[in-house]
């Protein structure tokens, strides 16, 4: 192997170490952590992002970079060489623009901010998370403004998420979605009191739906040995290692559909993670476009509307519970597209105030 590779392989290896540290610091936060460990895990936060960036962008990367250009560009464009110096090169690039300052201020308001979040939802109180969620839409205009952008601040960001893609494609794919997802919506809306959903409302016990959730963890395969279940406040899967994939499900006791569901979809990014154990490259890649991975979640949500009939009584508690839930897929899409299209005009007009921002917020609503 060349000398040149292995010792990028070697830097990114540590830079993933790292990262995967930080990951499970993060985990912790959103499972375990007393409430009285948020500005300290904030500050451990913060301290390990900018360790991270400074590993990967310093020179010798680049230098190496530059050197590995001329010693693969012979090599087929799908060779591990190839891809992983290309896909490195692309990401030091983009992170030799931030500024070590900003890293790190990103880093201490997104789990300060994460847990305004957690107390303002009980409290009901939006007021206990405005400044912080302030805080974090000018740090992340300051992001886009170091990466730079040309014709809109939110491509800079997106271009994280989705390489290559541009705000303008997000609006033309989601304008063809609304032809025909409106006029769906509009028809479900019509018959809402067509499906009797109250088995799905009965009230069912905490402890009765972890136990449940675990059962269908365990029907669908889940490897008990590589992955484990935690509750958290919004479910999420997050892989520590080829071998060590944690998800977590969200129980609501008025409501039975959240905790199958959010257990069912964060169970398919775990099994994608976990298949992906035998990948080389694995440890290396970073950037995978959403909606790929949304595709392994929401496949692993439809894949299960056959055997649900396992666990209801009745059939007709059953199909009932499948097309509430397809019903709901019908009305998440116009959600998120409405979501978009608020953080677009969020960038965008930088200089807003709240009022400006609350009527934006119900005109697109």
């Amino acid at each position: 192997m060349n000398p040149r590779y292995e010792q990028l392989l070697a830097r990114l290896r540590q830079v993933s170490d790292l990262s995967k540290a930080a990951a499970v610091l993060a985990w912790d936060e959103q499972t375990y952590m007393p409430t009285g460990g948020a500005r300290a895990r904030a500050d451990q936060q913060a301290t390990l992002s900018r360790l991270i960036h400074s590993l990967f962008t310093s020179p010798e990367v680049g230098e190496l970079l530059d050197q590995l250009a001329e010693d693969v560009r012979d090599l087929p464009p799908d060779s591990d060489e190839a891809a992983v110096v290309r896909l490195a090169r692309r990401q030091y690039d983009q992170a030799v623009k931030l500024p070590a300052d900003l890293v790190e201020a990103l880093s201490r308001a997104s789990s300060e901010g994460f847990n305004a979040w957690i107390e303002a939802r009980r409290s009901n109180d939006f007021a206990v998370f405005r400044p912080k969620l302030e805080r974090l839409v000018e740090l992340q205009r300051q992001k886009a403004d170091a990466l730079g952008w040309r014709d809109r601040r939110y491509d800079a960001l997106l271009d994280l998420f989705e390489p290559g893609m541009k705000t303008a494609d997000v609006e033309r794919t989601f304008s063809i979605l609304r032809d025909q997802l409106v006029p769906l919506l509009g028809a479900i809306r019509e018959r809402l009191d067509a499906v009797d959903d109250s088995v799905l409302r009965r009230g069912y016990p905490a402890d009765q739906q972890w136990e449940f959730t675990v059962e269908l963890l365990e029907a669908i395969g889940f490897d008990f040995k590589r992955g484990r279940q935690d509750r958290s406040e919004h479910p999420f899967t997050i892989a520590f290692s080829v071998d060590d994939v944690r998800i977590t499900t969200r129980i609501n006791e008025e409501y039975l559909a959240q905790s199958i569901f959010s257990t069912i979809h964060e169970a398919g990014h775990a099994f994608h993670s976990l298949l992906c154990r035998k990948d080389p490259l694995l440890a290396y890649r970073s950037e995978i476009p959403l909606e790929f991975c949304e595709v392994a979640s929401m496949s692993m949500e439809l894949t299960t509307h056959d055997f649900l009939g396992e666990y209801y009584q009745n059939p007709e508690d059953a199909a009932r519970a499948v097309r509430v839930h397809l019903e709901q897929l019908a009305t998440l899409l116009p959600w998120i597209a409405t979501i978009d299209q608020f953080q677009h005009w969020i960038y965008t007009n930088p200089s807003h105030t709240r009022e400006q921002r609350r009527d934006k917020w119900i005109e697109l609503n």
